[in-house]
């Protein structure tokens, strides 16, 4: 008697930061109406220290996502492992768009920021390697822009 006893729904939860997930195969889903025959075989939560994320992008052949997160830092995983292989900040302000170009050789990112800036980086894949190949602010200039 005045005691309170919690139940099983009353505990807290502690999220697991790594969860793997199947999809189940549909049936009708033929290999023509996959992309190039390929299908996700599962999905994978990976764990983020930065409270937003402003931009993503894939890449087209290799198990790579990268993220922009918490402004103008940006993350490379693996999403296969579901291991971050490469972070770093990008020198700017907040990055709001993201591409990968030149995916076939050397892959290449490039960041739109946010004051006009747009970075272009290479081996952002690799830990410590990523090399800033490219930078320019696009401005407007007085009179012009409308």
């Amino acid at each position: 008697p005045g005691r309170s006893s919690l139940s099983s729904m009353d505990e807290p939860v502690t999220p697991n930061p790594l969860r793997r997930f199947s999809r189940a195969s549909s049936p009708a889903a033929s290999p023509s109406s996959r992309a190039a025959g390929r299908k996700l075989a599962g999905s994978v939560l990976m764990h983020n220290e930065a409270p937003s994320t402003s931009a993503l992008a894939l890449h087209p052949h290799a198990p790579l996502l990268v993220a922009a997160c918490g402004g103008s830092q940006v993350a490379c995983w693996d999403y296969v492992s579901a291991k971050r292989v490469n972070s770093f900040p990008s020198g700017a302000s907040h990055v709001s768009a993201m591409a990968l170009i030149n995916s076939d050789t050397e892959p290449l990112l490039l960041l739109g920021h946010s004051d006009g800036g747009v970075h272009i980086w290479s081996s952002f894949d690799q830990c410590n390697e990523q090399e800033l190949v490219a930078a320019w602010s696009a401005t407007i200039a007085d009179g012009e822009g409308g």
